[in-house]
């Protein structure tokens, strides 16, 4: 045997892939799933998108563009992503475009027919008496001294306008200036669309090529997180929206961040069934319940808030806000919680100036829409709901101090994750010729209240002593298999 023939001794060292317990092609079913996963909720965004824009088409027409672009910012939007614009306005080309639109072509023949027939010295028709005019039937202008009260000079002066060139002029009235705007807002329908189809995705992938080992699941997962996340800046950042000659687009940075994150913690669950119910298995079960509590809770009302929106918008004579439901339902149940809680928003006073600021509406505020005062009921009974579930879950035993705690601290954090979500803000940066050497900055928001965590953990002090005392009597009105459902058992 020579020497040629002897094996190597060294080790081959392990490739990327084969050190995750991974091979090129489950790598690449890892990519798919994040890729199909983001085309499926691009579809189902799309056709709620068009449905929205539908209505927005009854009060003014819609570039037909806006449908295909509509579904990238939404989901970008949605991955906690700004939307921004970017416009250079002159002074100048504006002003003189609006002039021509209000005052020229048709304008300037309609005066000429209109006082063509009026003969020289004719009374145009001011009053006689009136304090617009003067006894000779001169218009009166305060504000600007009448002729034989200037001397040459001074009129020359006070017409010193004319004097300037062309590019003095431009300088004075015609500078140019730069706006950035940028608004956020997140649709919950669009967040947890994301979330239920990142679920299904992973969970059949899983099932088709199960993972050997923690950590080839954590990369899998972590592929397809990434993936959905490339794929929602790319479409966002590509597809931009137009805006009447600028474009604008939520394809921010941040999107690689939040949305992979978001991405790899719902497919690390979803392909993990076992380790997901070993985690579990260490939560206590009065958390569980809790958690339960309030998915029906909130749940409940969005059911219920469906249809009496649907009749409000219809008595308004707006039934084309039907149309926005599907993308706007689960924000809009957000805040009719808050309202149905005697918690309230804070909603700007004025957008900009040294009065701005937000000021506390609620229920009782002046000029809110009685027809609000709805929301009570549809919370108390959407919490009836949540109590008769809560009763079946608990029932063979006695509910303790740590079934309390946690229904508290659930309600509590719902509130807290609600208000995170649900801001609505907006904020427009001016600089340029037109403002000197400074720029402008104006901002709105609005949002619920700050403290709406606390009226919410006050509801769920509710919704223990209500399941102590009143728990049974409302199981027993809510049919069996709906309220087995209901409580998981």
């Amino acid at each position: 045997m020579t020497t040629s023939d002897a094996p190597d001794p060294t080790p081959r060292s392990a490739t990327l892939l084969e050190s995750v317990d991974h091979t090129r092609s489950s790598m690449l079913d890892a990519v798919r799933t994040g890729a199909i996963a983001y085309t499926a909720v691009w579809v189902v965004t799309f056709l709620i998108g068009a449905a929205a824009l539908l209505a927005v088409e009854a009060e003014d027409n819609v570039p037909w563009s806006w449908y295909l672009t509509t579904p990238g910012q939404a989901i970008a939007m949605s991955s906690n992503g700004a939307f921004s614009q970017t416009t250079t306005v002159d002074f100048g080309d504006e002003f003189d475009e609006e002039y021509s639109e209000e005052f020229g072509g048709e304008f300037d023949e309609e005066f000429d027919e209109e006082f063509s027939d009026l003969e020289e010295g004719e009374d145009l028709g001011f009053p006689e008496d009136g304090e617009c005019c003067t006894d000779e039937g001169e218009l009166i202008d305060e504000s600007f001294p009448s002729d034989d009260e200037l001397s040459e000079e001074e009129f020359d002066d006070e017409l010193s306008v004319d004097e300037l060139s062309d590019d003095e002029f431009d300088e004075a009235f015609g500078d140019e200036f730069t706006s950035t705007s940028q608004f956020t807002a997140i649709s919950l329908t669009v967040l947890a669309l994301m979330v239920g189809v990142l679920w299904v995705a992973s969970r059949r992938a899983e099932r088709r090529r199960s993972t050997p080992s923690r950590k080839s699941v954590l990369a899998a997962a972590v592929v397809t997180g990434t993936t959905f996340a490339l794929f929602t800046w790319a479409v966002a950042f590509a597809a931009r929206v137009d805006l009447e000659g600028s474009w604008g687009h939520a394809g921010s940075l941040s999107i690689l961040f939040y949305a992979s994150v978001l991405g790899t913690v719902v497919a690390l669950l979803a392909r993990r069934p076992i380790a997901r119910h070993q985690a579990l298995s260490h939560v206590p079960t009065q958390l569980a319940a809790a958690v339960r509590g309030v998915v029906v809770y909130l749940a409940a009302f969005v059911v219920l808030l469906v249809p009496t929106a649907a009749i409000y918008a219809i008595v308004k004579g707006e039934a084309e806000a039907i149309l926005v439901f599907p993308l706007a339902i689960l924000n809009l149940a957000a805040y009719g919680i808050t309202f149905g809680q005697f918690a309230g928003v804070e909603s700007p006073v004025f957008a900009f100036g040294d009065d701005s600021g937000a000021r506390f509406v609620w229920l009782f505020s002046k000029d809110v829409d009685g027809f609000l005062y709805v929301l009570i009921p549809l919370s108390l009974v959407a919490l009836a709901v949540a109590v008769a579930a809560l009763t079946r879950r608990s029932a063979g035993r006695s509910r303790t101090s740590l079934d309390a705690f946690w229904l508290v601290a659930t309600f509590a954090g719902t509130g807290a994750l609600l208000t995170a979500l649900t801001v609505v803000s907006t904020s427009t940066s001016s600089f340029g010729a037109a403002f000197g050497e400074s720029s402008e900055t104006f901002s709105i928001s609005l949002s619920l209240v700050p403290w709406f965590f606390l009226v919410m953990a006050g509801w769920g002090v509710i919704t223990e002593i209500a399941i102590r005392i009143v728990g049974r009597p409302l199981a027993a009105v809510v049919p069996d298999k709906l309220l087995d459902r209901l409580a998981g058992s």
